[in-house]
Order: C-alpha cells, then sequence, then structure tokens
C-alpha cells in the first residue's frame, strides 16, 4: 500500500499549481464582468438623471430666453423686425429638437438592456446629453446677450437725458 506521503511526492506540483490559477482566474474574470456590468448600469442610471433634469429645466429656459428676446427687441423698437422673426424661427427650432430629444431619451430609458447593447445605450444617453448641452448654452448666451444689449440701451438713455438736463 501507497504511504499518503508517497503519493504527495509523485505529484506534479506544476499540473496543480496551473489548476489552481485557472480556477482562480476564472473567478475572478466572473467578478470583474460583474463589476463592469454593474459599473455599466450605475453610469446609465447617473446619464438618464441628468438628461431628465437638463429636460425639465429646457422649457422653462426656452420661454425664458424668449421674453428675454421679446423684451430687448420691444426697448429697441424692433418688435415686428425680421430680427425678431429669426428669432422666433431659431426658438421654434430648439423647440422641435428639444421635442425630438425628449422623444428619443423616453425611449433609450425604457429600453431594458444588458452587455453590449448596455454600452451602446450609454453612448445613445451621452450623445442627447451633447445635444442639450448646445441647446442649453445656445439659449443662455442669448440671454446673455439680451442682457448685455438691454444694459446698454439703458445707459445711452441715461447718458442722453442727463445730457438734457445738464
Amino acid at each position: 500500500m501507497m504511504n499518503f506521503l508517497d503519493w504527495i511526492s509523485g505529484l506534479d506540483w506544476s499540473v496543480i499549481a496551473g489548476v489552481i490559477g485557472a480556477a482562480t482566474g476564472i473567478v475572478s474574470l466572473v467578478k470583474v464582468s460583474k463589476l463592469k456590468s454593474l459599473d455599466l448600469r450605475m453610469e446609465r442610471g447617473k446619464v438618464i438623471n441628468t438628461i431628465r433634469v437638463k429636460l425639465d429645466s429646457l422649457n422653462d429656459l426656452c420661454q425664458k430666453a424668449d421674453q428675454s428676446r421679446v423684451y430687448r427687441f420691444a426697448a429697441q423698437g424692433l418688435s415686428q423686425s425680421g430680427s425678431m422673426e429669426k428669432w422666433k424661427k431659431e426658438l421654434e427650432r430648439h423647440q422641435e429638437a428639444i421635442k425630438d430629444l425628449s422623444d428619443g431619451f423616453s425611449i433609450l430609458k425604457d429600453e431594458k438592456v444588458s452587455g453590449d447593447k448596455l454600452e451602446k445605450n450609454i453612448l445613445e444617453l451621452h450623445g442627447i446629453d451633447e445635444q442639450i448641452k448646445s441647446i442649453l448654452d445656445d439659449l443662455k448666451s442669448s440671454i446673455a446677450e439680451d442682457d448685455v444689449a438691454r444694459d446698454r440701451l439703458f445707459r445711452m438713455k441715461f447718458e442722453n437725458q442727463n445730457k438734457a438736463a445738464g
């Protein structure tokens, strides 16, 4: 009969180490895969929340930008001008784009996705986010431009009143 120590000394330890290494590698791969999936789902959730907040603020910002432009053009006596018509068309384009982005967002956020589709979904959501940022920046710069123009008009009017009085 073979002694236990004789049996152990007869084993090829490199084979055993290889089997243990392969098993450890498989376990690690499964864990990394689960972590990657969790990380992607968390990223998707963050992007969805960011887009939701930005979309909610876009409609209010459109109204503020329109009101700002209307006040500016009224102060300049340009309420019925071609510039006002151009603004209305630009605002309409923004509102149509917002509606399209909102519709696309609704579809993407409600999709049940996993694996490779999850990565593609996140990229599509990032695309929507970038388009929303562009519209937000455009509307904010429009409001800032109107503020500067109204301030300039106010200063000119104030200077003219001072000249007339003094």
